[in-house]
């Protein structure tokens, strides 16, 4: 029996919500937000590129 991963449905959310974040991020950096807010958009990345690539990471280690 071969196994296969589930299918995403959701791929095109994802990655408007990826533009989104982007786009939010390069608007941060050229107002000099705190350290806190980019790495918080940073992790918001990270988590919808790996979303995509239907790969699992927990953050909290």
């Amino acid at each position: 029996m071969l196994y296969t991963l589930p299918e995403k449905k959701h791929t095109e959310d994802d990655l408007r919500l990826l533009a989104l974040s982007c786009n939010r991020y390069g608007q941060l950096k050229t107002m000099e937000a705190p350290d806190f807010l980019m790495d918080v958009e940073k992790m918001l990345i990270w988590k919808r590129l790996l979303s995509i690539f239907r790969a699992g990471v927990n953050f909290r280690q």
